[in-house]
């Protein structure tokens, strides 16, 4: 049962710091918050989800005819587009910068709960792992 339950740890416990951040972020202290983000090394932003912004201002940049490639001026900090044109193409999404924190905090919740979806695969497959050459080890031989 222990093992079954430390599979959750990593995941659970930066789950929890992230809703602790969260929380703090949008209902605390800011100072706080940006006194435990220094602490660690990184210089807090003026809003979240700095990257996130950045993709939805070129979409929002390139409904309104912006050819973001030479000149992003929806983008906070006027980074030009330099990720692939697939992205533009899906432009019709109706996000734009102003929902860059629900995207941002949706997007960074499901990464970290992805761990713990695959917590358990191993026992479906009875134990397989890969070795560094890829050959299957533990294997069940039918």
């Amino acid at each position: 049962m222990l093992k079954h339950i430390s599979r959750f740890a990593a995941a659970g416990s930066a789950l929890g710091l992230f809703l602790g951040m969260s929380c703090l972020y949008s209902f605390g202290d800011r100072g706080v918050y940006e006194q435990i983000l220094r602490y660690y090394g990184i210089v807090p932003f003026g809003s979240p989800f700095v990257d996130t912004s950045f993709l939805l201002a070129n979409w929002e940049c390139a409904r309104q005819g912006v050819d973001v490639v030479l000149s992003n001026p929806c983008d906070v900090l006027h980074r030009v587009f330099t990720h692939s044109p697939l992205w533009l193409s899906a432009s019709n999404v109706p996000l734009g910068v102003s929902d860059t924190t629900t995207v941002g905090w949706t997007l960074d919740l499901l990464f970290l709960l992805s761990p713990a979806a695959g917590a358990g695969a191993d026992s479906y497959r009875g134990g397989d792992t890969l070795d560094d050459s890829g050959v299957r080890r533990g294997a069940r031989q039918y």
